[in-house]
């Protein structure tokens, strides 16, 4: 089974605690948080492009 699966099953089906999901598989917080607010699993949005200062331009 994909990370993400396990990931999303654990918290969802299994009513673990993101946090607990974290340390049980060795990922960051912000990993399972990512893994759990995917709308389509197996998908990763893009990140967001941000402009840069206007004193960096």
């Amino acid at each position: 089974m994909d990370q993400v699966h396990v990931v999303r099953h654990k918290v969802l089906v299994e009513g673990l605690s993101r946090r607990e999901v974290a340390q049980q598989l060795g990922l960051s917080r912000n990993t399972v948080r990512k893994y759990v607010e995917q709308d389509e699993p197996g998908r990763i949005r893009p990140a967001i492009k941000r402009q840069r200062p206007v004193l960096d331009r």
